[in-house]
Formats: C-alpha cells, structure tokens, sequence
C-alpha cells in the first residue's frame, strides 16, 4: 500500500472494544528505561508472608540482572513492591520507570510464575488481551421484593451491591379458591411488576450510561424487569440465578455470558478488518503498520499476543532518541497509544493479520 488510503466509510460495530486508558497511559510512558513487573501474590499457605517476600527480592534480583547499569531502577521496584500486601489480590502488575511508577494495579487474575521486562516500553501485551473480556455491566439478581443491583468493571472484579426493595406489600399469591382466586393473584402479580419497574428506574437514575445488564432470579420478576427495560438499553443477558441463595452461583454463570460477548465483540472487530483489508483501507504488512503509526494514519491496531515477536528497531518512528531496539509488538502499542488509535489485542495466530501485526487506516 503507497501513499495514502482512500477515504474509508464508517464501519458500525455492533459491539465495540474499548481500551484500558490506564493500561495505554503507561505505553505513552515509552521511550526511557522500564521495568513490567508481574508478580503472583498466593495468600492460601500459612507462610503466605514469607513466601510473598521471597517472590518480591527475586523480582528485585531479576531487574538487577537485566539493568546492572540501573540500579535506581531496581530500587524504584523495590519501593514499589513494598507498598503492597498479598492480600490485597491474586497478582499485582507494575510498569517503574528510574523516577516513578507509571502504572500499579491488583488483579483477580491468579499468575503462575513472577515474571520481569526491563526495556524501553511495557510489556502488558497480556493484560490488554485480558481486560478485553472485562465489559462494563449491571448484574441484577431480582425476586418479586426487589433485587441486588452489581455494578461490575468486569468479569470477577470486586462489585459495588445497590439493594432496591419494592414498596408493594402485595408480594405472595393467596389461595382463597373459588371465584376470588383470579383477582388476588392479579393483585400479587401487579405488586411484583411494580417493584420491578422500581428496580428499573433505579438502575436509569443511578447509572445513567449503563448499556449492558445481566440478569437472573425469579423468573416473573425477570419478565416483568425486561419488560420495562428502556429502549437504548441493549435487550439483557439472561442467566439462571436464586436471590435466597445468594450471588455467587449467579455471577459465575454471569462471568461465563460475558465471555461469549467478548468473544463476538472480537469477531465482529476481525469482520471489520476483513472488509477493509478488501477495501484497500487496511494494510497487515508490519513495516506498513509501524510507518503509518508514526505518521498518525491508523485508527485500529490489530496486534498479536505473542512474546515470541521479532526485535524492531522504531527509533526513527517515535521511541526514543537513534535506532534504539523494542519488542516490535509492544512498540506497535506504544505507537499506537501516542495517536490515540485503538488496540486490539489478538490471539497468537489469526487470519488476516499478517506475521502479527495489521491496521485500520484513518478514513
């Protein structure tokens, strides 16, 4: 592909993937020495404490090793650590520079091994690829009294519960028998409507930019609660669930729903890379990629998570000062949070993308 692309028509993706800004704001940090930290933080074994401690000096020794000539970094990394207890999560992600720590955060994502990579860009490559499942969502658990409203980051991250309880007091079918029967259970029947109108209107006023609801419970109340639904709400996911029996069962079946979308939301984006690449409007030939990047001229990357990709010297595209050498992948990220395109991170081998690497260009 020579010169500039053809202006492209806009592509409608049903469902779109949106980016960690936290997780780019750090790939903007490229271009000076970092260390990407990863360490698993296990709190099942009585010496939990002891065992975590080992695992931070041997990740300290481990940017010692790949920057003898640094040792602010490894001090850097080394405070860093400190400030953080096993408790806290399953593992802990950290990006140091010699002057500050460009980004920390806790998962719920279990690791198996530390693991530590001192270079000129991060290496968050699998945090990307993770997070693309964690969609923004209400889980609401409901019962003919009201429900429990989760207002989740993603699939297994920590929850903030909202309890609606319904104002009827109409909430259980009498069993009079004969010619009444029908006029109290359409009593009953209108109170459990009217608390899940409630429940919705309660999810419009608190989360006004919601677009994506899990729901499960009794299944009248689940009808009734879609019924009411506003239109600019997505219809929602459906799963089985038991407000009695708690959330847990209930979320787990939710965490399962939301990896299927995410799995769609990622077909729809490789469809959408199909066509343009058709179009003439895309390119997966990396060299092209990166040069485009640099100029500012790709809307989507499409990058592999792949820790086996080729070394690219990118000092003349925008990180750092000469031919200085990067993980071509990471740098491609890099390059891409400096223009503000979008990354999406794909499985190791897919059609289309070339030796690992494609973009959309700007329309």
């Amino acid at each position: 592909m020579n010169g500039y692309a053809l202006p492209m028509p806009q592509t409608h993706v049903n469902n779109p993937i949106t980016n960690d800004q936290f997780v780019l704001d750090a790939y903007r940090a490229a271009g000076v020495p970092m260390a990407t930290v990863y360490l698993p933080t296990p709190s099942a074994s009585q010496n939990a404490d002891q065992e975590f401690d080992i695992r931070r000096k041997n990740a300290v020794a481990l940017v010692r090793d790949q920057a003898p000539d640094r040792p602010q970094l490894a001090a850097r990394v080394e405070e860093a650590l400190a400030g953080f207890r096993h408790q806290e999560g399953a593992s802990f992600v950290a990006v140091v520079t010699e002057s500050d720590v460009v980004f920390k955060r806790t998962q719920v994502r279990p690791l198996t091994s530390t693991a530590v990579h001192v270079g000129l860009v991060p290496a968050l490559l699998p945090l990307l690829a993770a997070q693309q499942h964690d969609i923004e969502h209400l889980a609401v658990l409901i019962d003919r009294s009201g429900a429990d409203v989760m207002n989740r980051a993603g699939v297994g991250d920590p929850i903030d519960v909202t309890e609606v309880v319904g104002e009827e007091l109409h909430l259980h079918r009498s069993h009079p028998g004969g010619w009444s029967q029908r006029r109290f259970q359409q009593i009953a029947e209108n109170a459990w409507e009217s608390n899940a109108k409630e429940v919705v209107d309660s999810i419009i006023d608190e989360f006004p930019t919601t677009d994506l609801v899990v729901v499960g419970g009794d299944v009248r109340a689940v009808g009734f609660f879609t019924d009411h639904l506003p239109a600019r709400l997505s219809p929602p996911i459906q799963v089985d669930g038991s407000r009695q029996a708690g959330a847990d069962a209930f979320l787990d079946r939710a965490d399962v729903a939301l990896r299927t979308v995410a799995a769609e939301r990622l077909t729809d984006q490789f469809n959408r890379l199909r066509s343009a690449l058709s179009a003439g409007h895309a390119t997966n030939n990396s060299g092209e990629v990166l040069t485009l990047l640099a100029q500012g001229r790709i809307d989507t990357l499409f990058v592999a998570n792949d820790f086996s990709e080729p070394d690219r010297a990118m000092g003349s595209v925008g990180l750092g000062s000469g031919e200085v050498t990067v993980p071509r992948n990471d740098g491609a990220v890099a390059l891409a949070a400096k223009t503000a395109a979008q990354v999406i991170v794909t499985p190791r081998y897919v059609a289309d993308m070339g030796d690992g690497i494609a973009g959309i260009t700007r329309g």
